[in-house]
């Protein structure tokens, strides 16, 4: 499953696990190229299901109040939701989506690996 990067505007090479502590370094030091990356690897946001996995669900809020309803997403976690139904709300996202019930195709999952800078 594919790991994109706002600091690289696109998809994480297969090595970044080899070198953790440049990249790291990269995502604090280099503007968050977040317009671009949406842009660049999520043309048609149909056939996308983001997950955010920041502790607070800002990617969420981002996706929802900066590029509308069209890119769905959901969050592990929400400092104002119990887990419980945060983690059920999840599941059935990814439920309808895998089961064709959800509009667009199940052709990409998208996970933010990290909670740094929108990316």
């Amino acid at each position: 499953m594919p790991v994109y990067s706002a600091a690289y505007a696109g998809p994480l090479g297969d090595d970044v696990v080899d070198r953790w502590d440049t990249y790291t370094w990269d995502v604090i030091r280099r503007r968050a190229r977040f317009d671009e990356l949406m842009a660049t690897s999520f043309r048609g946001p149909e056939r996308h299901y983001f997950v955010d996995l920041s502790p607070g669900g800002s990617f969420v809020a981002l996706l929802r109040h900066g590029y509308g309803p069209d890119y769905r997403a959901a969050s592990a976690l929400d400092r104002f939701t119990p887990p419980a139904t945060s983690m059920r709300r999840l599941r059935e996202g990814l439920r309808a989506v895998l089961s064709g019930s959800a509009s667009g195709s199940r052709d990409s999952t998208v996970i933010r690996a990290d909670g740094s800078r929108g990316g």
